[in-house]
Formats: structure tokens, sequence, C-alpha cells
């Protein structure tokens, strides 16, 4: 679960949680953002979010981190995005991004991108949107994108 909150429950958690269905109770997974994480996705064993944080716990993650889902401890995966992510979305050996981001690491990629899973790379596809992008949809044969833009790709 993730939002602007930072207790669940009377435990304290700060803006993501992993919570027990039958307890309501959270795991002893406390992340730590230091501000709304926006979005979760799970893929085999990573859980990425996006949101509007500048760490993770102690690491260094701009918007964007993933975790290693039976630890939970965060990985070295850190795309470093310039602003805001609302979406994040694995598939098959990608992740797609979106938000209202310009760059992401060293390469500009207008509010949406696909970054290599394991070694945060930005791939050659850049649909270049001229507004927010606040979800994603991946197939093998198309990307389908919704949120504030009257232009992409």
């Amino acid at each position: 679960m993730v939002g602007s909150f930072s207790t669940i429950n009377g435990f304290g958690r700060a803006y993501a949680a992993v919570v027990d269905t039958v307890t309501g109770n959270p795991s002893s997974w406390e992340p730590g953002p230091i501000s709304t994480v926006n979005c979760i996705a799970i893929s085999n064993d990573k859980a990425y979010l996006g949101g509007w944080f500048q760490t993770i716990g102690a690491y260094m993650r701009n918007n964007v981190a993933s975790f290693n889902t039976n630890t939970g401890d965060p990985t070295a995966w850190n795309p470093y995005a310039s602003d805001s992510v609302y979406v994040v979305k694995p598939y098959d050996d990608k992740v797609y991004i979106g938000g209202a981001f310009l760059t992401l690491g060293a390469s500009n990629r207008s509010r949406i991108a696909c970054v290599d899973s394991s070694i945060v790379n930005a791939t050659s596809w850049d649909a270049n949107s001229n507004g927010a992008v606040r979800s994603i949809v991946a197939t093998p044969t198309t990307v389908y994108a919704g949120g504030e833009f009257s232009s992409i790709g």
C-alpha cells in the first residue's frame, strides 16, 4: 500500500507498507521514503515504487526505486527521475515509467520512458509525451499510456 500516510492500524509506517490481509497490520518492512509514494508494482522478486521522494532509507533514489521482495532491501537499480513518477510498469526485462519528469538518469525522456530492469539504462524507446503520464499498460507489441497529454510519440 502506498500514499500519504504516517500510520497504519496504529503502527508507524510512512508512505509505503505491506499489510497483512487478515489482521490489517503492517509487516516489518519499512522502506523509509521521505515523501509521498504514488505507485507500487511487483514483478518476480522486485517491488518498484514511484513517487516524489529523494531518498529511500539511507539510499539516494530520486522518485523511483526497487526492492528485493524476499529481503525487503533496496536494490542497486536507480534510474533517477528528475520529477514525480506516477506509474511504474514492469514488463519482461524492461520497466516502463510515467510521470512528470523530463530526464531519467542521463537521458532526456519527456514524462515516459523504458528502462532496463537490471542496469537502469534508458532504452532507445522515446515516446516523448507533452504532459504527465499517469497510467501504462504494456503488451508484447504495444505500450498504452494515459494521462494529461495531447501529444505523445
